[in-house]
């Protein structure tokens, strides 16, 4: 399981920490248990921000952590009052594992183009390449993305290439996004 964005947001926000450097992970499993005297490990919040994929379920036990680190009683508590519906919420984001097999995307970003088509990798709705113009993408490459929303980068924490991982992110921030 790989944690909403909202979430995400929120568990950077409480902490201060970016998790881009993988010791913030550390950081934060430190955080964590000082606010709730209980432990979630630095290689679980890995998981959960999608850094790998792991098809493992996620315990009640983490669940409720989390949720109490952001100052509620329980996870279901946390999602009753964080969650939004469709309708509500209004981003403008496009979430992935919302989206359709098949479904294709284009996105722009600096002098780039990549055509996407939504697919599936063990289970997790990726975005393979299809085309890429001027971009270190590769036809073929699939990327797990969570969400792509014009004005932020498109960040990967999980690349697949000819079989090898990796991560990717955009040096510029997406100018559109276009479903086709």
């Amino acid at each position: 399981m790989i944690l909403p964005d909202y979430t995400i947001q929120e568990l950077k926000a409480k902490s201060g920490l970016s998790m881009e450097p993988v010791k913030d992970y550390d950081v934060l499993a430190l955080c964590i248990f000082d606010v709730t005297k209980r432990r979630i490990g630095a290689t679980t919040l890995k998981r959960l921000f999608g850094r790998f994929e792991d098809d493992r379920a996620t315990s009640a036990f983490t669940l409720n952590t989390i949720a109490m680190y952001l100052g509620y009683d329980s996870w279901d508590a946390y999602l009753s009052v964080s969650m939004r519906s469709e309708e509500d919420y209004s981003d403008e984001s496009i979430y992935v594992a919302q989206l359709q097999d098949g479904q294709e995307i284009r996105v722009t970003y600096l002098n780039r183009v990549v055509h996407f088509i939504v697919a599936i990798h063990n289970g997790v709705k990726v975005l393979q390449v299809l085309t890429a113009e001027n971009s270190s993408l590769h036809p073929g490459d699939q990327l797990h993305v969570n969400r792509l929303k014009v004005g932020e980068i498109l960040e990967a924490p999980t690349l697949i290439r000819s079989g090898r991982m990796g991560n990717y992110r955009t040096k510029g921030k997406l100018q559109s996004v276009e479903l086709i």
